[in-house]
């Protein structure tokens, strides 16, 4: 679990160690207002043994305060993450 902008630094450093190069690629977004979820595939190369990881379909769901500020956010990286972003965020397709 990471918290605060101090939690996203270690989450990226903690991605950095082990992965040589990664990335993100957004297929699509739900957009409930107050609250977002965006569908992803990932792509990683491990970085002392060049593999592949792939992840398709994964998620994220976040909620915005009146501020337009980030106040919630979860991360699915994992199988069928899409629709575990879509149901955390209470939004559908």
């Amino acid at each position: 679990c990471y918290r605060g902008h101090e939690g996203i630094r270690a989450l990226y450093a903690d991605i950095d160690e082990v992965f040589d190069y990664w990335a993100w690629t957004a297929r699509g977004v739900v957009d409930g207002g107050d609250r977002l979820a965006i569908r992803a595939d990932f792509v990683g190369y491990g970085r002392g043994s060049g593999v592949r990881t792939t992840v398709k379909d994964a998620g994220t769901a976040f909620k915005l305060s009146p501020r337009s500020g980030i106040v919630w956010q979860e991360f699915f990286v994992e199988q069928d993450g899409w629709t575990k972003a879509l149901d955390a965020g209470g939004l559908r397709e």
